[in-house]
């Protein structure tokens, strides 16, 4: 009888040892808890957030937005005499464009609109030229004629210091361009002159090969 009796005994000891270690633990939870509050969605989200990190990264996303912007363009207003103003768009130039500008001028713009500055074109286009002489017979050569419409522009600039001169005009840059030959050659031709003395007549004549818008001096 005592051995079965020890046996209980022993399960027993084992079952309140469990149960001790259980509401130990049980205790280090609570303890636990009470140090730190568990976190509820009412708390700030600035808590969990590493907020040096989020700064770090959208400085990084700005810069790089401003490295791929657009150039930027500027609207100023040009007022015209009769009281109404009109929009001209100048787009701030590239920095090759100002090295190229600095080396031309000091005080060169850049304004840069297409759809105020229409694109000059010329043209080349075959002709039959016929050379006549008196008492000769005349003739037929190919030659080519220059075509196109080619810009000009008036740009006025500031008045000259203690000129108070009304009859002088104003000061300003004058450009136009014409369509007129780049590339010429020059040829002879030979006429037959009956009944004259020599029989024939030469006479010299310029071929054009191409044409171009090309300025002329108008200041």
């Amino acid at each position: 009888m005592l051995s079965p009796i020890s046996r209980y005994n022993m399960e027993i000891s084992k079952s309140q040892f469990w149960l001790a270690a259980a509401l130990l633990a049980a205790c280090g939870v609570c303890a636990g808890a009470g140090v730190r509050k568990p976190f509820t969605p009412t708390d700030s989200i600035l808590d969990i957030i590493d907020t040096e990190q989020v700064e770090k990264i959208l400085a990084a996303r700005h810069r790089a937005e401003q490295a791929t912007a657009p150039p930027t363009t500027y609207v100023q207003r040009n007022e015209l005499g009769d009281g109404s103003a009109e929009a001209l768009v100048v787009s701030a130039p590239d920095q090759e464009d100002i090295r190229k500008a600095l080396k031309s001028s000091k005080n060169a713009l850049v304004v840069t609109k297409k759809e105020y500055l229409k694109e000059d074109w010329c043209k080349t286009e075959p002709l039959v030229q016929k050379i006549r002489e008196h008492g000769c017979i005349p003739t037929q050569v190919i030659n080519r004629f220059c075509y196109g419409q080619c810009n000009s522009f008036y740009i006025p600039k500031g008045p000259r210091r203690r000129d108070n001169n009304e009859e002088r005009p104003p000061p300003a840059f004058k450009s136009c361009s014409f369509c007129r030959p780049k590339k010429v050659t020059w040829i002879t031709v030979t006429l037959r002159c009956p009944g004259q003395n020599p029989p024939f007549r030469r006479k010299r004549l310029q071929k054009i090969k191409q044409c171009k818008c090309l300025p002329v001096g108008v200041n």
